[in-house]
């Protein structure tokens, strides 16, 4: 295992896993992330197998990090499938009956979630299509920059994550 401190050492091994590719793909990923001012404060331990492979590992101290709580002033629900029309008038490719049909078919069997104001009407949603890919996100311009689809998206991938679905 090498223990990598210094920027110059840590330069150094960015340059060789650059010249690794694509074997060294994950462990140089974490390697930028740490040279460019590292804002998660990560950190990273290399091993490099006997036979020219490589295995990271990286270590993550939330105490040592300023996150900032994400509280969100309205609660996160799920949609219903009165929401569908909702959700395809806002769809760059909505409009039609096939996306609407769509839409209501994604509500209905696939994991969704929304931000609901105080009359329980969506402002923001995000809703999962049959990869399981997020998709179909979107905030009402009036409630914008208020951290709802960041809140959905974490939400949304924790509950993916425990059902074995990503």
């Amino acid at each position: 295992m090498i223990i990598l401190k210094a920027f110059k050492d840590l330069t150094l091994m960015k340059n060789i896993l650059y010249r690794e590719l694509p074997q060294s793909i994950t462990v140089l990923g974490g390697m930028l992330h740490i040279l460019h001012n590292n804002p998660c404060h990560l950190e990273s331990g290399l091993d490099i197998t006997e036979h020219g492979g490589y295995n990271s590992f990286i270590h993550h101290s939330p105490e040592d990090v300023d996150l900032q709580e994400n509280l969100l002033p309205l609660p996160i629900s799920i949609l219903e499938k009165s929401h569908a029309e909702l959700v395809d008038t806002h769809l760059p490719y909505g409009g039609s009956q096939e996306s609407l049909d769509h839409v209501r078919a994604c509500i209905h069997h696939l994991p969704n979630l929304c931000v609901s104001d105080e009359e329980g009407r969506p402002v923001s949603w995000m809703l999962s299509d049959e990869l399981c890919e997020l998709r179909m996100a979107y905030t009402l311009p009036q409630h914008r920059r208020a951290g709802h689809l960041l809140a959905l998206m974490e939400t949304i991938s924790v509950l993916l994550i425990c059902k074995d679905r990503v």
